[in-house]
């Protein structure tokens, strides 16, 4: 079970926060209901906040005030509310597209993952795997479960287990359970780093053998475009905007009901640089 609030800078979805939160609190006391974080907030209305989370009711100024009261929110974070309730409302794409470029800098801003180096996060294809499954707090994560989830040997894991506690990475408790005290983390990319070339290099075979896979577990997509090397450029950075927009809308503390992903993303030329030029025997020139 998580102990702590789910982190509102973890989402760029308002109703997903509220959702999250509801939930939190319904694990800590099954007695929570609607009606009563209604009573919490002195709203008259039985069913305003079953509609709010359905989707179906905009959250008001004045719902928006109670509930920043209600949630204890910092400063910081009260700010942040307020983006999210402008992102999640707008009524024009212009107006959203806008509203959230502010708010994926206030998130990036706010967002303090554990910075690992390749050496340390990836020495074995698995490590990330295991710390990413650790972000997960309704779950006990021992060495016996770890293996039955990513059906490995136990000894792997506790190889895993071993290093990432050498290295304070996680901490383990007397039961035996693993946990992993940090908000996230990132590995910093190295250029030619022997690490995260294995780690690609394991993943993609993964990924070429799911395509064995139900169909209903796993897609494919392949596109194909030219670019400049400048629009290389702003393609990677466009990728990285929606990574940080699928991981802050789907970002969730539990796992109960889920399983893990990875989704892997190939920007490579498929093709040599093409520029036209006519010459003399009226051919097209390639360079």
């Amino acid at each position: 079970m998580q102990n702590s609030s789910p982190q509102i800078s973890d989402f760029i979805d308002l109703v997903d926060y509220l959702k999250c939160y509801y939930e939190w609190r319904k694990n800590l006391n099954s007695k929570f209901s609607y009606g009563m974080w209604q009573e919490e907030l002195g709203i008259v209305s039985r069913t305003l906040l079953r509609l709010v989370l359905n989707r179906k009711r905009r959250v008001s100024p004045k719902t928006a005030v109670v509930l920043k009261s209600n949630l204890q929110l910092s400063l910081k974070d009260s700010h942040y509310f307020d983006l999210l309730l402008s992102y999640t409302q707008a009524k024009t794409q212009t107006e959203r597209r806008s509203i959230g470029e502010n708010l994926l800098r206030t998130q990036r801003a706010m967002y303090q993952p554990l910075h690992l180096n390749p050496d340390v996060g990836s020495d074995d294809v698995f490590k990330p795997i295991v710390l990413a499954l650790m972000t997960y707090k309704d779950m006990k994560f021992t060495n016996a479960s770890l293996a039955t989830l990513l059906e490995l040997e136990p000894m792997r894991i506790q190889n895993i287990l071993k290093s990432s506690l050498d290295q304070k990475i996680i901490f383990v408790d007397s039961n035996g359970v693993y946990s992993f005290p940090f908000e996230g983390f990132k590995i910093s990319d190295a250029l030619g780093n022997m690490n995260l070339k294995n780690f690609y290099r394991f993943w993609l075979e993964k990924a070429k053998e799911a395509l064995d896979l139900p169909f209903e577990s796993r897609r494919y997509r392949a596109l194909e475009f030219a670019l400049s090397n400048s629009e290389f450029v702003e393609v990677q950075e466009q990728i990285a905007e929606f990574a940080t927009q699928i991981l802050g809308r789907y970002k969730s503390t539990s796992m109960i009901g889920r399983r893990l992903y990875m989704l892997e993303n190939v920007l490579m030329p498929i093709s040599q640089e093409f520029s036209e030029k006519i010459v003399d025997d009226g051919e097209v020139s390639i360079s």
